[in-house]
């Protein structure tokens, strides 16, 4: 039986002790990603396996169980029976499956919309070569243009930033509601689950902003950037500032996905990663064409 509970900063080495056995790089195998939710992440450990869940949207969402020493495909299917077992949810769905498990698993399915973009950590720092001409222009103009700091971000920060991002979102005439109230829950507890943030400020204002962390892997991971879309090159500018300052040991640097939205698309691709990172995912309700798939997993 599962018993879930609500993470606390605290769980975090232990929840940490689990994702570092993942054998993907997604962006979900990471303590900071699990907490940037509305609320954060419930989990249950039973047998030596973290389960974890949320909901997105009013669907729950559980993330891909990891057992501790590794897994085959097989036991992922068996991990899912207890999943349906503790979910009273006619509709939920399952995300972070492997290739090896996406393809035996029934209805399990994969959009490149949702593939997370994943860069060598020494190309966004140090931005060498012909294909990083531009955004090496982009940042030297920024330089010569503004008397920018950028630095740490602070507790006193929070209201700033948090005005900043309602603005950013009604200037793109976006309802960013779900991830303005993830941003709250993660700037309120940024020490405290093992997130950086990184601000660019020009005449005493917040212009920019990052967050990112490191995951049990090694990974970075970058969960929000927002910048004045007016000023040139600061987008640029705070995505290799943050970079160097708070990934520069890591090997990987995970950016996320683009859900398909065409600028998003093209500004990451812009950056060259180095692979894309699948992810797979099965829903699972009554009313899908998934059903019959899913029922004889469940």
């Amino acid at each position: 039986m599962l018993i879930f509970r609500r993470m606390i900063p605290g769980d975090k080495p232990l929840i940490d002790s689990y994702l570092a056995c993942s054998d993907t790089l997604l962006s979900v195998n990471d303590f900071v990603f699990l907490w940037t939710y509305e609320q954060p992440s419930e989990f249950a450990v039973c047998g030596g396996v973290l389960f974890a869940r949320n909901v997105y949207e009013g669907v729950p969402v559980y993330f891909r169980p990891i057992r501790k020493g590794g897994q085959t495909a097989a036991d992922t299917v068996e991990l899912l029976k207890l999943i349906a077992n503790a979910e009273t949810a006619c509709r939920y769905q399952v995300v972070g499956f492997s290739e090896e498990e996406a393809a035996v698993i029934p209805g399990v399915f994969h959009s490149a919309d949702y593939d997370d973009y994943i860069y060598n950590t020494s190309d966004l720092i140090g931005l060498r070569g012909k294909a990083y001409h531009a955004k090496r222009n982009h940042i030297a103009n920024f330089r010569a243009a503004y008397d920018c700091i950028f630095r740490d971000y602070r507790a006193d920060d929070y209201d700033e930033i948090i005005d900043f991002t309602e603005q950013w979102c009604r200037d793109a005439i976006l309802e960013h509601c779900f991830e303005l109230n993830c941003l709250k829950n993660n700037l309120r507890a940024v020490d405290a689950i093992g997130a950086r943030c990184g601000v660019i400020e020009i005449d005493g204002r917040i212009k920019a902003y990052s967050v990112v962390s490191v995951s049990p892997r090694n990974v970075g991971q970058v969960h929000f950037e927002k910048a004045d879309r007016n000023i040139e090159g600061i987008y640029t500018a705070i995505n290799q500032f943050c970079a160097e300052k708070y990934l520069s040991r890591t090997r990987f640097i995970n950016r996320q996905e683009d859900l398909g939205l065409p600028g998003l698309r093209k500004a990451k691709q812009s950056y060259g990663p180095a692979l894309m990172a699948k992810k797979y995912m099965l829903f699972i309700g009554r009313n899908t064409a998934l059903r019959r798939n899913t029922e004889e997993i469940v």
